[in-house]
């Protein structure tokens, strides 16, 4: 009797581009948070109708400057160096972002900082923002229970990176706040914990996601001479056969099969893969998922 052990299954993705993983798109968030402090050089604006007045007040008009927040704004895609030049710009500066700048159609332009949806962009490495669209275009919604560092949690009219905690209930998150409801006396990209409910929020991910590996993981095979050894990979974006590759023990499998059953999953399979000589089997799955950007991930049980 031959016992066979599919000891686990291990897929990493990567793009011909730059690849971006979860810890990326951390380090990128905590780099919002705080920012190198500033000083504004003007707080109003009569470029947007009415007159815009910063949260962020100078010196000069009652304010305590410097300030470390990257400012909240309706629409808004400011990084943190960009957010300083331009508020910090002696010769054309602009003010910065706070409450209420959704009133305006487009402050952009005319008031710094980032909103919500172009903050998770930035963090996801999206360097174009015209819509939140782009957060559901790029990403899959995901069962609760799969929630890691890097994914998203959205709900109509707000969008949150989640770091870690358990969803729903308190969740340790970075977000662009647009307002002070939750604590934020000037609002902007904060890094805290609060409670998430799941009435209003669903999960999502920008990252491929792995399910059906066959055999299980940890399973026994038993009187099995060759056995077809698979995983299911779902994405948003497009699993480039010439990016496959599967590795068994070490070894690469050289007659590998891709299959495209629906529009967002792969199935990935090494057909008739001899299990003779029994014992462990430890699985390593390649594969390169062609989208707006390249996001690695690495799937282990």
């Amino acid at each position: 009797m031959k016992r066979v052990t599919l000891l686990s299954i291990c897929v990493s993705f990567s793009l011909v581009a730059t690849v971006i993983t979860r810890d990326d798109m951390i380090s990128t968030a905590s780099q919002y948070v705080p920012i190198s402090c500033w000083t504004p050089v003007v707080d109003s604006t009569a470029e947007v109708s009415p007159t815009w007045h910063s949260w962020y007040k100078t010196k000069a008009n009652g304010g305590y400057p410097p300030y470390d927040k990257l400012a909240y704004c309706w629409g808004g895609f400011d990084t943190p160096s960009g957010f300083k030049s331009r508020v910090e710009n002696k010769t054309s500066p602009v003010p910065a972002g706070g409450y209420n700048t959704s009133n305006y159609s487009y402050p952009r332009p005319y008031i710094a900082g980032i909103d919500c949806s172009g903050f998770v962009l930035r963090c996801w490495g999206i360097s174009t923002y015209t819509t939140y669209q782009q957060l559901i275009d790029y990403s899959l919604q995901i069962d609760k229970t799969a929630l890691k560092k890097g994914d998203l949690l959205r709900k109509t009219g707000h969008s949150v990176l989640y770091m870690s905690g358990s969803f729903p209930g308190k969740c340790n998150i970075y977000e662009s706040q647009a307002d002070s409801s939750t604590g934020a006396h000037y609002p902007g990209v904060v890094h805290h914990s609060r409670h998430i409910s799941e009435d209003d929020y669903t999960s999502r991910s920008i990252f491929p996601q792995f399910s059906q590996e066959s055999p299980a993981n940890g399973e026994v095979v038993e009187h099995a001479q060759t056995k077809d050894i698979s995983v299911t990979i779902a994405a948003k974006g497009n699993i480039a056969s010439d990016g496959v590759s599967m590795g068994i023990n070490g070894k690469q499998v050289s007659n590998l099969i891709l299959e495209h059953p629906t529009d967002t999953t792969w199935k990935v399979r090494a057909p008739n893969f001899d299990v003779s000589e029994g014992g462990a089997f430890n699985v390593v799955v390649n594969a390169r998922n062609d989208v707006a950007r390249s996001w690695s991930d690495k799937y282990e049980k």
